[in-house]
């Protein structure tokens, strides 16, 4: 990897969302994430979703998009599925060019995939880690 100015920091993914307090609780409460607003800076909140990573959830009049805003990687996929059915959270069924949920979950061989979204309507995406897949491979 070259050295780069970009290369050294962290990178924070942007959600933003109408309905800010809703989003909060989501994040905070229905996922079990850490969730610090930012001082002098109402209507916004860094929430840390683990190894440093972070979203930065911001509130806003405008819409959500319809793309994967960030993704949640993990050792477990199929117990972060559990969890989030547990919590009610409605996984998103696809049947694109490339894409074919069935139950929720896609597949393409030995990885899988499954989104979600906020109370904004970003999508979130969870599947498992890099070190999770070479592991079973």
């Amino acid at each position: 990897m070259a050295d780069s100015i970009f290369s050294r920091g962290e990178t924070v993914c942007d959600v933003f969302c109408t309905d800010y307090d809703h989003c909060l609780a989501f994040y905070r409460d229905t996922l079990g994430l850490e969730v610090e607003e930012l001082r002098g800076m109402e209507g916004n909140a860094l929430v840390h979703t683990g190894h440093g990573s972070k979203l930065a959830l911001h509130k806003s009049d405008s819409g959500s998009g319809e793309h994967t805003v960030a993704s949640f990687l993990t050792d477990d996929f199929g117990g972060a599925i559990d969890y989030l059915r547990s919590k009610g959270v409605k996984l998103e069924d696809y049947d694109l060019p490339g894409i074919k949920t069935v139950d929720g979950i896609a597949s393409w061989g030995d990885f899988k995939a499954a989104w979600f979204k906020d109370p904004a309507g970003n999508v979130l995406c969870v599947s498992p880690s890099y070190g999770a897949m070479s592991k079973a491979a």
